[in-house]
């Protein structure tokens, strides 16, 4: 699997080793959830990351658990989730004016992708599934991500390579990188800077945008 090639010196592996094949041992399964239990951890954490996206952009997550707000923002727009609730806002024309309300935050998961960025949740939720998969095919190594210490995890079944990816976790349980397709969109970042803190403009929805829209 190629990943952000650009970014190659940011992320270098010091170690790798193959922990389980087909039929894995239950102590490999337990190592894929304990990554998916550090990035659940980060659930309590205020933060704000930069991600290099394989399209040559940029983009955003800002968490703010006191306030139960997340605010995703990538170049052709930015998903805003608060209390559950999530509000979409596409760019069109070259401005953010197109917002609409989508009926759960899994209901933004596809536009996300498809904008270069991916949920903590459908990560957390493809590990899990590998966790379960004793055909899964699991590899790991330890790397250097935005200049701090991360674990990465390669998934598969072995047979198809679209089945495969890679998920690298902070030692803060942030998501470091992630290559691979989430709801068959191909979706490859890599964190490039990271703060434990939050600017109250993160969550400030696009001025242009009509409040009749935003609201429905």
């Amino acid at each position: 699997m190629v990943g952000l090639a650009a970014w190659a010196s940011i992320a270098t592996a010091t170690s790798c080793d193959t922990i389980a094949t087909a039929n894995g041992a239950t102590g490999n399964q337990e190592f894929v959830q304990g990554i998916a239990s550090r990035l659940k951890a980060a659930y309590s954490m205020a933060y704000t990351a930069v991600y290099a996206l394989g399209d040559g952009g940029t983009g955003s997550v800002a968490q703010l658990p006191a306030t139960g707000q997340t605010a995703y923002s990538y170049p052709t727009g930015m998903v805003l989730v608060t209390s559950g609730r999530a509000t979409v806002c596409t760019e069109t024309s070259g401005r953010r004016d197109t917002c609409g309300s989508r009926p759960t935050v899994v209901a933004t998961t596809t536009e996300l992708a498809r904008g270069g960025l991916v949920r903590t949740d459908s990560v957390i939720s493809l590990l899990d599934a590998s966790a379960l998969d004793r055909n899964s095919v699991i590899s790991e190594h330890d790397t250097t991500i935005a200049g701090t210490s991360a674990t990465c995890v390669t998934l598969g079944d072995g047979r198809e390579a679209t089945n495969e990816y890679e998920a690298c976790v902070t030692a803060d349980g942030l998501l470091g990188s992630f290559t691979g397709q989430v709801n068959t969109t191909p979706v490859d970042i890599m964190m490039i800077n990271f703060t434990k803190s939050v600017s109250s403009d993160e969550f400030e929805l696009p001025t242009a945008a009509h409040p009749a829209v935003i609201n429905r």
